[in-house]
């Protein structure tokens, strides 16, 4: 299984409202997209400050 490491941006796309303007929004769209399969695909791995 590929790893993937996940950083800030991703995070941030997954958790925050989306954003007013429509590029943003669609990119932070497409991330949660990705991430209801990614633990499916990939071993996901996140450092503890990103976390915090």
């Amino acid at each position: 299984m590929d790893s993937v490491y996940l950083e800030t941006t991703v995070v941030g796309n997954i958790a925050g409202r989306l954003h007013p303007d429509p590029k943003v929004a669609a990119r932070q769209q497409v991330t949660r997209e990705w991430w209801t399969t990614a633990p499916d695909r990939y071993g996901l791995y996140i450092s503890e400050i990103t976390i915090e």
